[in-house]
């Protein structure tokens, strides 16, 4: 071949690799441009757009809003150059120094995963007047975006800002967002609506320092369970419409959502929160909460809520049931009414047509103030010197002893814990064996508490604990050399860590119902005929309470409380044994203070299953009083 043609083979090679370099770089290349004080840059080789600078970004100003209406959600790709290459961005991330994102800025990006918002962030834009000033929609209907990055800084969120991003799962809220600056139509603050229709949302963290819950944030979403902060003191309310003053919403319609736990320190439950959470069964309020205005009621145009229960903490400061507080919880069954309470508002238990059970400890609040009415099976338990027991007499309602009620679940609670304890440490995950440490100590100060439902929460948390536990398939111990699989198995269990079940399966029925219901009616009798005589109750020694009493015919044994209230209404000691004498040490027993001692005897039956069952005389007539030395 000559050395001419060889030459330009050469050189026409070199050509076409550089042709194909330059493709290369082109398709790789880095776009740019301006957004209002900012800049953007899109690298196409990974997909990410970045909005970088100092200050705001640039939002639409040719829409017409005149008519005071929602704007519509658009492109607005004259404003946002960017946009011509939304089907290839996914990833954008907002650097620190941006102070506004604008609106629509990021509407509808069909293949957006990734977003990332710095803390220098204060203003969502809106375009809106009146009413609908604080739609921003900035990340709206971005159906694929899964991450999502809220800085801890950013003291706004706009409205509709993620709204039916339906691939987004879990979120966590900056505690420094606050409410609207302006009220209604403000534009400055943590946005309404924001997550609204997110129906993949499931995992939600509401920190504490957070101050505010926007209206219908989290509507619709898929959030199972949620914690709210103590710090939460407002609950912004929904702006437009003729309920602007009342609805909040927070959590509307979320069906899946069955766990709402209340930190201790927060101060207000307000506005439709729950409406048409079916799944909501349990409510248990905090001592510190002062105001439950609308806290769960629900509309006429949603399905209604699901709770069945609804319980307040010893020491509860409500004194007064807010408008509606309760309004059309039609499966409503069991409520307390709080110590303090001594006032109920227009419209509280409108609706609340299934209620069976009310426990009332206030004083205060009349016969007539109870929705006793609501339902033909209602109960109403109450302490027997309480203004409610007597106004329920002279009306021809039987009421009954909330104290017999309160043994009872103690009674239970006592049995779960004992159950709980057959279970060694090793049986469980470090993580599910802390759950029910934590389970057990506050079962041990419960004995000083008397709210039915209280108590009966921490039963079924027990027994939840037990019966995950049971499923737990068996740990395989052979494997390694020199293991003895015998020798876990023949350990002296500890006596501070639960203990493996002696009856893991519920034993088959033994008896039959002729049986247990002829040993059922003897134990009846010998406790209806039982009387409790003789009592002492003496203090020889520092913080020691020395009890005695007569043997009572065919008791199977006692059961002894303390209370430094005569009416029982917080018990602070509580012991079933079989003596009728006793010597009481507890830390709860102070020098110097007045106590009062009550007695009352148990006979045991065995039921269908062989498991024993009390039946319990009356309390002694005449409760002992004890000043301890």
């Amino acid at each position: 071949m000559h050395l001419k043609k060889i030459l330009s083979l050469l050189a026409a090679a070199a050509m076409a690799v550089t042709a194909f370099t330059g493709a290369i770089s082109a398709s790789a290349e880095t776009k740019t441009g301006t957004c209002g004080d900012v800049k953007w840059s899109f690298d196409s080789s990974t997909g990410k757009l970045t909005i970088s600078g100092q200050g705001k970004m640039a939002t639409p100003q040719d829409v017409d809003t005149s008519s005071g209406n929602r704007p519509e959600k658009n492109d607005f790709s004259e404003t946002y150059t960017y946009k011509e290459y939304k089907d290839n961005i996914i990833e954008v991330e907002i650097e620190d120094g941006v102070t506004s994102i604008g609106y629509c800025a990021f509407y509808n990006f069909p293949n957006l995963e990734t977003v990332s918002i710095p803390p220098s962030i204060t203003e969502f834009v809106s375009l809106g007047k009146g009413y609908y000033a604080y739609y921003n929609f900035s990340f709206a209907e971005c159906t694929k975006l899964k991450n999502l990055t809220l800085a801890d800084g950013m003291t706004a969120l706009g409205a509709s800002a993620f709204g039916d991003c339906t691939a987004l799962e879990s979120v966590r809220i900056p505690k420094t967002l606050t409410a609207n600056a302006d009220g209604p139509g403000g534009n400055n603050g943590w946005g309404h609506y924001t997550f609204e229709n997110c129906t993949s949302l499931k995992n939600v963290t509401l920190p504490e320092g957070l101050t505010v819950i926007s209206a219908e944030a989290f509507a619709n979403t898929a959030i199972e369970s949620i914690v709210i902060p103590s710090t939460i003191s407002f609950w912004s309310i929904r702006p437009e419409g003729s309920n602007a003053q009342t609805h909040n919403d927070a959590f509307h319609q979320c069906k899946k959502l069955s766990s709402v736990t209340f930190k201790s320190g927060i101060t207000s439950i307000y506005g439709y929160p729950f409406e048409g959470c079916t799944s909501l069964k349990k409510i248990f309020i905090p001592a510190t909460v002062t105001d439950i205005h609308r806290a769960f009621a629900s509309a006429h145009d949603v399905d209604n809520t699901g709770i069945e229960e609804i319980a307040f903490e010893d020491g509860s400061q409500i004194t007064e049931f807010g408008t509606q507080a309760f309004y059309g919880c039609e499966n409503l069954k069991v409520l307390e009414i709080p110590e303090n309470l001594n006032s109920v508002k227009n419209s509280v238990y409108t609706g609340c047509t299934s209620i069976e059970e009310i426990y009332v400890y206030s004083k205060d609040v009349h016969a007539y103030e109870i929705p006793y009415k609501q339902s033909e099976n209602t109960k109403v338990y109450c302490f027997k010197d309480s203004l409610v027991y007597s106004d329920l007499i002279k009306e021809n309602i039987t009421p009954y002893d909330i104290s017999n009620v309160i043994s009872s679940k103690l009674e239970e609670l006592n049995t779960a814990v004992t159950e709980a304890e057959k279970y060694p440490e090793k049986d469980y995950t470090a993580e599910s064996y802390g759950e029910l440490k934590t389970l057990l100590d506050e079962a041990a100060t419960k004995n000083n508490e008397s709210h039915v439902i209280g108590l009966t929460y921490l039963t079924e948390d027990i027994y939840t604990a037990i019966k995950g536990l049971e499923k737990k398939p068996p740990e395989d111990n052979t494997s390694g050399k020199g293991s003895d699989s015998s020798n876990s198995q023949q350990q002296t269990p500890n006596k501070t860590t639960p203990q493996t079940p002696t009856t893991a399966k519920p034993q088959k029925s033994t008896r039959s119902a002729a049986q247990v219901k002829k040993d059922k009616s003897a134990a009846k009798k010998a406790m209806k005929q039982a009387k409790i005589t003789k009592l002492t109750a003496k203090s020889k020694a520092k913080k020691k309470i020395t009890v005695s009493w007569k043997k009572v015919k065919n008791a199977k044994g006692y059961q002894v409380q303390v209370s430094a209230k005569k009416n029982f209404k917080k018990v602070i000691y509580n012991k079933s044994l079989a003596k009728n004498k006793l010597t009481i040490k507890s830390s709860k027993i102070k020098s110097k203070k007045t106590y009062y001692v009550r007695v009352r005897a148990y006979a045991t039956y065995k039921d269908a299953n062989n498991a024993t069952k009390k039946i319990y005389s009356k309390w002694v007539k005449k409760i002992r009083k004890v000043k301890v030395k």
